[in-house]
């Protein structure tokens, strides 16, 4: 593999209005917060122009334990982009007692983006109380080609591998009849 981070903390906040990064082929190990964080409006330009995206391609998440989202946590007003990675025994902190849904997801990923697109990544074993990848009702969640393992790990919680949290379902259209 490529370069490896490995430690303590978290490995990277990408934050700025013209920040825009693309992360490849590196391996974030054991952090004892997310791994990456994308803050908000971390690419949001002042002149109206949509967000900058952040690729996430051919890394390696293992291991790694944050409040929201153990491997990536992506604030509002954000665009990110992950491709091809890998997602293992990854674990949210928080949730303990909490009963408002809030800060209790995201095993790999907490996502409040502007919007994710999550194409040919595999998620292995990746613990929550709610979700392996928990999404906001703001977010526009695209996920394709995908593979979602769901190992035996003693932490793990009993949850759905995608989980879009939404207060008020009524602003929703349902076009297959449901």
């Amino acid at each position: 593999m490529g370069d490896q981070d490995e430690g303590g903390g978290g490995f990277v906040i990408i934050q700025g209005a013209r920040a825009k990064v693309r992360l490849q082929g590196i391996t974030f190990l054991n952090a004892s917060e997310t791994a990456v964080v994308v803050s908000k409006k971390a690419g949001l330009s002042k002149d109206g122009n949509p967000a900058l995206e952040q690729v996430f391609c051919e890394c390696h998440f293992f291991s790694n334990n944050g409040g929201e989202g153990g491997a990536i946590r992506a604030d509002s007003r954000t665009r990110v982009h992950i491709e091809s990675s890998v997602f293992s025994h990854n674990y949210s902190t928080l949730g303990t007692g909490n009963t408002d849904n809030s800060g209790v997801g995201g095993g790999a990923i907490h996502n409040n983006a502007e919007s994710m697109n999550v194409w040919f990544s595999t998620f292995d074993n990746n613990s929550a109380q709610i979700g392996v990848i928990y999404t906001h009702p703001e977010s526009t969640l695209f996920i394709s080609q995908n593979t979602f393992l769901l190992g035996d790990d003693e932490r793990e919680y009993e949850s759905a591998a995608v989980y879009v949290y939404a207060e008020d379902i009524s602003s929703y259209v349902d076009y297959g009849g449901n």
